[in-house]
């Protein structure tokens, strides 16, 4: 496979000759018009236009994003697919649709999941690799002990605290010990790979990983697992239940839960999923000063979204649950404590249940 830009985004050098030399370490975006140019001097250009189309961009920062090939590490779903949907039966799903439906038709068609990142911070992926091909190996580490065992110490933070994050872990190397060579006659040298885990690894892997098995709690472990009940939104089928499911399958041959339920999204206004850096919702304040906190609680109770569905936040939502059901309930139940009140004062007797109504906050018209 041939790269044409490096991890920033700039063209390489194998561009630094003939038309194209200027092009070597521009930025892709900013290569385009130099591009244009060669190709129209070539007499190669044959239609310049602008253009709007979607495009990529970071969620957070906004910054448009490029394609770019990198290498991975990947966990080999395929080779277990069929298993994973076998004991997707043994799941209780609600909806019950869910199972065979979105969930039951990923599980066929799972791929290979890579989960690497080439990130600094996260879980290091703990693979010691030779830095000769000439002189391959490739050593996996399941434990501090064998760290310890093969590396003759455990990787110490500045506090002189045993940290498995970068940079403490990559400090750790040692001689190549299928390589004959001596140091002297450049032996080669076990370096981890620089890699991270992707944090679904570290999501899927929580049953097991809150509790620090294998190496503690195991009679706990082998009798609160499989869970009895998890719940997250439908996107999950494709996240946090799909890798559970990934590795309780492959380690374990078992669920990873036995009950699930699987709520629909919260969308904004604008029909978007609510998001805090878009602010495509309602202000919350605003909301229950004005309709009460009682509003809120019916327009999200009486929703799709228990049933699996999604729900759009509206004003008009929440003050439509205002008008046709809590003003109904509260003006019902002041008309019912009033001549209760009354009807006890004419008798002289009062009862506990039958007070005197407080005033409503809302005017009905």
């Amino acid at each position: 496979m041939v790269l044409s830009v490096d991890e920033g985004a700039k063209f390489l050098p194998l561009f630094g000759h003939g038309d194209l030399a200027e092009i070597a370490g521009l930025q892709v975006f900013d290569a385009n018009k130099p591009i244009t140019q060669v190709l129209r001097a070539q007499g190669r250009l044959v239609r310049q236009a602008s253009y709007e189309h979607s495009y990529p961009h970071c969620w957070r920062c906004r910054n448009p994003l490029i394609y770019r090939a990198v290498s991975s590490w990947y966990v080999e779903v395929t080779k277990f697919k069929d298993r994973m949907s076998e004991l997707n039966q043994d799941i209780n799903w609600i909806p019950g649709n869910v199972k065979d439906g979105q969930f039951g038709k990923w599980l066929a068609n799972a791929r290979d999941w890579s989960i690497s990142r080439n990130r600094y911070w996260g879980s290091p992926i703990p693979v010691w690799q030779s830095s000769d091909p000439d002189y391959p190996r490739t050593d996996v580490y399941g434990s501090l002990a064998e760290i310890e065992a093969d590396f003759g110490r455990l990787p110490l933070n500045k506090a002189g605290q045993v940290d498995l994050h970068r940079p403490f872990i990559d400090e750790l190397t040692r001689p190549n010990p299928d390589d004959p060579r001596t140091p002297e006659e450049g032996q080669s040298v076990m370096r981890r790979v620089e890699d991270v885990l992707d944090v679904w690894f570290d999501s899927g892997s929580m049953p097991y990983g809150q509790v620090h098995y294998p190496f503690q709690n195991e009679e706990w472990f082998d009798t609160h697992n499989p869970a009895d009940f998890i719940v997250e939104y439908i996107g999950q089928t494709r996240g946090w239940f799909y890798m559970l499911h990934i590795l309780s399958t492959a380690l374990f041959d078992r669920p990873a839960f036995r009950n699930v339920i699987s709520h629909g999204i919260v969308l904004g206004s604008d029909g978007q999923k609510m998001s805090k850096s878009l602010r495509n919702y309602p202000d919350v304040s605003e909301v229950l000063d004005r309709d009460g906190s009682d509003a809120m609680r019916w327009f999200l109770m009486s929703s799709p979204i228990l049933r699996g569905g999604n729900l759009v936040v509206t004003e008009q939502g929440i003050r439509d649950g205002v008008r046709q059901v809590i003003l109904p309930l509260w003006n019902v139940y002041s008309f019912f404590t009033l001549y209760t009140n009354a009807a006890d004062g004419a008798r002289g007797t009062t009862r506990s249940s039958a007070t005197t109504a407080t005033p409503t906050p809302w005017t009905s018209t």
